[in-house]
């Protein structure tokens, strides 16, 4: 019977000791989590009013379980909502990322038209600039041409007048 005892003892010691730790955690996570009750007082909790047979310790336990209760909801409601804010986020960015990659799309299209017009406005200029060439010789050798045609003219015109000039002569 002693032993039975004595094994209780042990077993009721080693779960105070259990308990205190469990108390330590939980006082210590409310303290770096900055968990405050209603009233705005840190959450703090006492090994006290776990020990059974005291009325004071159980309206304590149920009062401190009702606001631990509603703080977990509104944690629970908040992480909902950050969780759909954050899927929001997401979304945007991931319509944002496709839109960026439809636009770099189009800017690499326009980059390429815009090769593609350059060098057909190069090759054009090109061709305009040989045409050119072309027509200035021509229109070189046609002035060349009348201005031979005019010579010949004036050398005609002055043997005509001479043998105009001869022709009156003869007649005197």
């Amino acid at each position: 019977m002693e032993k039975e005892v004595w094994q209780k003892e042990i077993q009721v010691s080693r779960g105070r000791e259990g308990m205190d730790c469990l108390v330590k955690q939980i006082n210590s996570l409310a303290l770096q989590e900055e968990l405050k009750t209603e009233s705005g007082e840190t959450i703090c909790l006492h090994v006290e009013t776990f020990q059974g047979g005291r009325r004071d310790g159980t309206s304590a336990n149920k009062s401190m379980r009702t606001e631990l209760s509603e703080m977990t909801r509104d944690s629970r409601t908040l992480t909902r909502n950050n969780e759909r804010e954050m899927q929001r986020v997401v979304t945007a960015s991931e319509q944002f990322k496709e839109e960026l990659a439809m636009r770099k799309k189009e800017v690499a299209s326009k980059e390429g038209e815009v090769a593609r017009v350059t060098e057909e406005s190069t090759k054009v200029k090109e061709q305009i600039d040989r045409e050119e060439l072309l027509y200035n010789r021509q229109f070189e050798d046609i002035n060349d041409q009348l201005y031979q045609l005019k010579s010949q003219d004036r050398v005609n015109m002055e043997m005509k007048q001479r043998e105009l000039v001869i022709a009156k002569d003869r007649l005197e």
